[in-house]
């Protein structure tokens, strides 16, 4: 194999979906030219059928792979025989269990799972609150503040303030290795609401994870 071109996919979002499609399927001759890297960096592979290439350009394989089942089915040969199949198997285990770095842009372009180091040192947060439709009401020590429906950045310093100047809004990050591998350590009761008409009720550690 030379190359490989992608011609269907399917993905499903990492997080919330309120303002954006929980999943969505694409068909195309060649997805890798109409890459859409920060669209589909909020989505996870689920599905996706690539056709593989020769030196010569010429077709030599067609493949689908099931990310989520872990299936891989031969969509260009659908007949072998016992000795064959063993082949195939053979050369499938062979590149499923080697170190190759895939170089596909559309693969490359949506989110991946790794490694938690607990180890690291947490320097900033970031939190897209931008899917909602206005801000987020919070209580905080028997006062009501408004956080802003948008990318929220914090510093990190032993925690950080969900509300600027606020210290009883301080909020700590713990990383762990196990779902949902970052939790969020909260000292003082902050509650919240997504509507404004209604008194925040709620434990802000639910909204966040």
């Amino acid at each position: 194999m030379k190359k490989a071109a992608t011609k269907e996919a399917s993905s499903r979002s990492i997080n919330t979906t309120n303002k954006r499609p929980e999943s969505y399927a694409v068909k195309g001759p060649n997805l890798d030219q109409i890459v859409d890297p920060q669209a589909n960096a909020s989505y996870r592979l689920s599905t996706a059928r690539l056709d593989t290439f020769d030196k010569l350009d010429k077709k030599s394989g067609s493949y689908y792979v099931g990310v989520d089942s872990g299936r891989i089915s031969d969509q260009k040969d659908s007949s072998f025989s016992l000795e064959e199949l063993n082949d195939w198997l053979e050369i499938m285990d062979k590149v499923l269990s080697n170190d190759t770095t895939i170089n596909n842009t559309l693969i490359n372009s949506f989110a991946k799972p790794i490694e938690v180091d607990i180890a690291l040192n947490v320097e900033s947060v970031i939190f897209d609150l931008s899917e909602y439709s206005s801000p987020i009401t919070i209580l905080v020590d028997d006062k009501l503040y408004e956080i802003e429906n948008d990318f929220l950045y914090k510093s990190y310093d032993d925690g950080f303030l969900l509300v600027d100047g606020v210290e009883k809004s301080r909020i700590k990050v713990e990383l762990s290795v196990n779902e949902p591998y970052l939790n969020l350590k909260i000292n003082e009761p902050i509650l919240y609401s997504l509507d404004d008409a209604l008194y925040p009720d709620r434990d802000i550690t639910d909204f966040f994870i």
